[in-house]
């Protein structure tokens, strides 16, 4: 649907720069040739990008890019944050 409407705004844009000279006397709101343009080239970036995006969304590899590594090495007590310690609470 973004590429779709993408190319939508890229023909737009195109039609208006065409036809610029015989639009500029209908249009209500006095606005140069240029504002226009830029306007609708980044409607177009805009949806082409969301279009780029999406693809790129779908066409994630199931693996992922950077191999996990996994360290074996001695057990090391002093490392090992998973046993609570008994608290130390003062007498009452």
């Amino acid at each position: 649907m973004y590429l779709f409407l993408a190319l939508v705004w890229l023909i737009v844009g195109v039609l208006v720069q065409v036809f610029w000279t015989s639009l500029q006397p209908i249009m209500r709101i006095p606005i140069d040739r240029t504002l226009v343009g830029i306007i609708i080239f980044v409607l177009f970036i805009y949806n082409f990008i969301r279009w780029r995006l999406a693809r790129m969304r779908v066409e994630q590899p199931t693996k992922p890019r950077f191999p996990t590594r996994i360290v074996e090495g001695e057990y090391d007590p002093n490392l090992d944050f998973s046993k609570e310690e008994p608290r130390n609470e003062p007498p009452r």
